[in-house]
């Protein structure tokens, strides 16, 4: 058989080939395609959301300091807000533990009904707190707690804590002293997510 032959015959195989594939080939979802958010944790923010920066007494991925756990005092760490949307009007952080052994748990839940920049350590643990100008909600944590928890993983693995804020251009009628379910279901309304214009996160590390 010449190379021309051979050359033809191959030619054909590798088209029957390919339009068997092409035509076992699942077709893209549409919902995937067009998604319109990103999940963080259990939770989802839309693209569209501006990145802005918050600071912990600690660095992203490092080690969260013993203070702020149950091996210490386990008082709620300070946080500073910077560059928030011009736009912002209230700020909700979750603290959440995506390891634990039952799966997604919260440690803090504090809603902050103004354009804070920041907010002190060792906020009292009850409904609300007040500051100088402000009062700021908490609701339960995981815990069965009002206002913060600090990490107490069991022995052994190392969790990681997701320390998540979102901006809001709208002040929101949140009661005090708000569960986990409450919450979940107010960021899944389509109306809540269409106003969170930012979002920063910082994950803490830790294990006992």
């Amino acid at each position: 058989m010449d190379i021309k032959k051979i050359a033809t015959i191959l030619a054909i195989v590798f088209i029957a080939v390919g339009i068997i594939l092409l035509s076992k080939q699942v077709p893209v979802s549409i919902k995937e395609s067009k998604k319109s958010y990103i999940t963080i944790g259990s939770f989802k923010i839309p693209k569209n959301a501006s990145y802005f920066s918050i600071k912990l007494p600690f660095e992203n991925n490092s080690r969260i300091p013993d203070i702020y756990t149950c091996k210490n005092i386990d008082v709620s760490p300070a946080i500073r807000f910077e560059n928030l949307p011009n736009s912002t009007k209230s700020i909700l952080v979750i603290v959440e533990d995506p390891d634990a052994p039952s799966g997604s748990f919260i440690h803090w839940i504090l809603y902050i009904p103004d354009k804070l920049d920041y907010v002190p350590e060792a906020l009292a643990k009850s409904d609300m707190v007040a500051l100088e100008n402000i009062t700021l909600y908490q609701g339960f944590n995981d815990f069965g707690e009002l206002g913060y928890r600090g990490p107490c993983p069991p022995p052994g693995k190392e969790h990681r804590y997701i320390f998540l804020a979102l901006a809001f251009d709208k002040i929101f009628d949140i009661m005090p002293a708000f569960t986990k379910e409450y919450i979940l279901n107010f960021l899944n309304n389509e109306s809540t997510m269409n106003h969170i214009i930012g979002y920063s996160y910082i994950i803490g590390l830790f294990s006992t």
